[in-house]
């Protein structure tokens, strides 16, 4: 519809003042498979910001308005920052070696019941 792509217009330029750039919004669109629970929320995917056309959080419509642009920037800010960028084989090894920590620790007789971690490069 034309009001989404006003919409969109106007929260990019808004974006870009505040974020330095344009993030990709998708406005009341289909939710990606495993998003499906945040239809009619504002989150991002880590690539995209999916928004409905609008948040009835309160009463009243201006209050509304204001919270969707905050909470839009919120979730353009994860993009941006690359909050969801993860390095899954990294945090295998992460996992492996903590699993690897708890394990020496609780077998060490002054450990014995305690469950107690250093992540401290060994030298």
């Amino acid at each position: 519809a034309a009001s989404d792509v006003y919409k969109r217009q106007a929260i990019n330029l808004y974006l870009r003042g505040r974020i330095g750039r344009n993030v990709p919004l998708k406005i009341n669109e289909k939710m990606p498979p495993g998003f499906e629970e945040f239809e009619n929320k504002v989150f991002t995917d880590g690539k995209n910001v999916y928004m409905p056309r609008e948040l009835n959080d309160f009463p009243d419509k201006q209050l509304n308005q204001k919270w969707l642009w905050r909470l839009v920037t919120h979730e353009a800010g994860h993009n941006v920052e690359g909050t969801f960028d993860i390095d899954t084989k990294k945090l295998e090894e992460l996992k492996a070696y903590v699993k690897e920590k708890l394990e020496e620790n609780t077998k060490k007789p002054e450990n014995e019941g305690k469950r107690r971690i250093s992540l401290k490069e060994e030298t």
